[in-house]
């Protein structure tokens, strides 16, 4: 009966090694795929450009991860004289993007004097920015997609004419960072 009972008990355990074995290359495997699973973050900068008969719009962004959604930085340059602007009242500036079939107003910017000038050539290296969380919609914008934005800008001459005038923008650079 001994050696029944070890022959047994080297049994049991032989089965129990052999299940253990198999859940700790199972568990192992999971692991791996999880590992595998987890989206590394990106982010995707978007750079355009365009040019109207009075202004070229440079730099541009947009910087798009999982989580935020930050467009601006661009700079502004005027192609004429620029005694015609020196003396503006006001100018304001409107960056429009498609989504989907409709435009949307995705950042603002300006200013408006009050008895006295806007200085204009001042105000062109930065142009404003903001940030926030992106749209479903937003998440998935391509380069094509970008590429249908423009901006309208409107300014007062020096001479107290009024005049608008849109941007059409091109995706000039587009890069992935992982």
């Amino acid at each position: 009966m001994s050696v029944r009972h070890s022959k047994l008990a080297w049994g049991i355990a032989l089965i129990l090694l052999i299940t253990n074995l198999i859940t700790i290359g199972c568990l192992m495997t999971e692991k791996e795929k999880e590992k595998e699973a987890v989206v590394q973050p990106t982010m995707d900068v978007f750079e355009l450009e365009g040019q109207s008969e009075h202004w070229q719009l440079r730099h541009y962004q947009v910087m798009r991860t999982p989580n935020s959604i930050r467009r601006g930085s661009a700079t502004l340059t005027y192609l004429g004289d620029t005694k015609d602007i020196k003396d503006s009242s006001s100018f304001y500036i409107e960056y429009y993007e498609k989504h989907g079939e409709r435009e949307e107003g995705v950042l603002t910017s300006g200013m408006l004097a009050t008895n006295g000038r806007v200085h204009i050539l001042s105000e062109l290296d930065h142009l404003g920015s903001i940030q926030r969380k992106p749209t479903e919609f937003e998440r998935s914008m391509t380069k094509d997609d970008f590429a249908g934005s423009y901006v309208k800008f409107r300014w007062s001459d020096s001479y107290g004419e009024e005049h608008v005038e849109l941007i059409e923008l091109e995706v000039n650079n587009h890069t992935t960072f992982k």
